[in-house]
Parts: structure tokens; C-alpha cells; sequence
């Protein structure tokens, strides 16, 4: 995925912290994530399978409606799960 130019664009921000394989995936999972924010820091670059992502380093996000959830594919619940997750 191209590093985002425009840290206004939370879509963009947040896909760029993906490698471009899951990029349909991604996007989806973004799409039912209401009310997505995030620190205005400079993000985290690092490398991942040849490409350059850029990983914010705070997030703060409401949770998607229930509904909404279950219309996604197995892959996009895995991706959505990992919403919390953070450094162990």
C-alpha cells in the first residue's frame, strides 16, 4: 500500500499500516469502524513482505454495530478482532 500524503484521510491512514495482499480485506473491515481516530504523531514505518507500511501508534475507534459485524468475511472478523490488540 502507497504511505498516506493526507493524514486527514483515516481510511487512508489505516490501510497503509497493511501490506497491499490485504488491501480489499482492509477496506472492508474499515468500512463498518465508526467514529475512527488517531494520534497525529508521526506513525511507526516498517517493512513487511518488500513493502513499506506506516502503523499509527495510537487508534481510537467506537465499536462497529453488531449488524454491521456479521456482514464480514472471515478474514475481515480476524482483521477486526486484532482492534484491540497491542503490544504484549
Amino acid at each position: 500500500m502507497q504511505l498516506p500524503q493526507d493524514p486527514s484521510n483515516v481510511t487512508g491512514v489505516l490501510a497503509a499500516a497493511f501490506p497491499s495482499r490485504p488491501a480489499r480485506e482492509v477496506r472492508s473491515v474499515l468500512a463498518v469502524m465508526p467514529g475512527t481516530t488517531f494520534a497525529l504523531v508521526r506513525p511507526i514505518e516498517v517493512e513487511v513482505e518488500g513493502e513499506t507500511v506506516a502503523i499509527p501508534t495510537r487508534i481510537h475507534h467506537e465499536e462497529p454495530e453488531a449488524d454491521r459485524e456479521q456482514s464480514l468475511s472471515g478474514t475481515q472478523r480476524l482483521l477486526l478482532s486484532q482492534r484491540t490488540r497491542g503490544p504484549r
